[in-house]
């Protein structure tokens, strides 16, 4: 039988790679310019705003992107996106992170 290894950079990989293939967005495409968070209505009650959810993701902080409240706070409303420089689809990719908490069954109580 063979044995399987698998690395922080590959489960870093795969948690990029289905939050790009859920929401059809490049993440690297971010450069933290920060306009969605001072666009976005909710950005004060989130723990981390848009450009950090963004960040994290990138650098493959899955856990801690889960546990965020930030997601779940997101209104869908794409004042984000009508502002992003790189037209980044900034709900979809929250979307895709609540699906993605949801089915690994992930459970912020805060």
């Amino acid at each position: 039988m063979a044995r399987i290894e698998l690395s922080s950079a590959k489960l870093k990989k795969d948690f990029i790679k289905k939050i790009a293939e859920i929401s059809g967005q490049n993440i690297y495409e971010c450069y933290q310019c920060g306009k969605c968070v001072s666009t976005c209505p909710v950005s004060h009650y989130m723990d981390f705003p848009p450009r950090e959810i963004m960040q994290m993701i990138k650098l493959g902080l899955k856990n801690e992107t889960y546990m965020a409240n930030s997601h779940w706070f997101c209104l869908t409303c794409s004042a984000c996106s009508g502002r992003c420089p790189r037209e980044i689809d900034i709900p979809a990719v929250m979307e895709a992170v609540r699906h993605l908490a949801i089915e690994e069954n992930y459970v912020n109580d805060s």
